[in-house]
């Protein structure tokens, strides 16, 4: 036998007392990272969501100093849709997700357009690094909400609120109120295991 040969490590670990079950490890291993995706996926979103919904709200506030109110009802809108969007993100619905990435996409097209288009001659400084700002901004929240971490935390976003919504108490369409008590009776009940009540078809008194 050659002395140099090494033992298999699954009999290493089996002689290693102090060593955890492969299977353990493995498992320990797989939920760390896991979490990990999970928290890094939730930074994201937060990212993305201050991002999005400030270059909104800043919007507003310069098209009312610049135009003025004419429009205002458009910008609360597009905001309020925004919002709507992230609230539904945050508890995991895909189709939000995607919709809010393809306005981003679309938001960073938008400004790249403007900006190949703008006479820098006739434009200030500022309005070009505005511009600037903007597409880079839409840029990373595209880029946050495609990320597959934002995948792991919108998947047990979804499984959170699916058990919160399936631990609701449900509500029999066909039950109705003791009419001593108010106690929710099954459609068809003569007597109510609260108050004692009876229907009057069982009052043979």
């Amino acid at each position: 036998m050659n002395p140099e040969r090494r033992m298999p490590e699954e009999q290493q670990n089996a002689d290693n007392p102090y060593a955890s079950p492969p299977e353990i490890a493995v498992t320990f291993a797989s939920t760390t990272k896991t979490r990990d995706r999970f928290s890094r996926g939730r930074t994201f979103f937060f990212v993305a969501a201050t991002i999005a919904l400030g270059l909104s709200a800043f919007a507003i506030v310069a098209y009312l100093a610049q135009v003025g109110p004419g429009r205002l009802p458009a910008q609360v809108i597009r905001f309020a849709l925004a919002t709507f969007l992230f609230v539904e993100i945050y508890r995991g619905q895909n189709w939000a997700r995607y919709l809010m990435i393809v306005f981003a996409a679309g938001g960073v097209l938008v400004v790249a357009t403007s900006l190949f288009q703008i006479d820098f001659s006739e434009t200030s400084l500022l309005a070009v690094c505005a511009l600037a700002f903007y597409a880079i901004c839409y840029g990373i929240v595209a880029a946050a909400l495609l990320s597959s971490s934002v995948d792991v935390f919108a998947s047990s976003q979804r499984q959170k609120f699916k058990k919160a919504q399936d631990a609701l108490p449900r509500v029999n369409p066909n039950a109705f109120p003791c009419p001593e008590c108010n106690y929710p009776l099954s459609k068809g009940a003569m007597v109510c295991p609260q108050c004692d009540w009876r229907h009057k078809d069982l009052d043979f008194s």
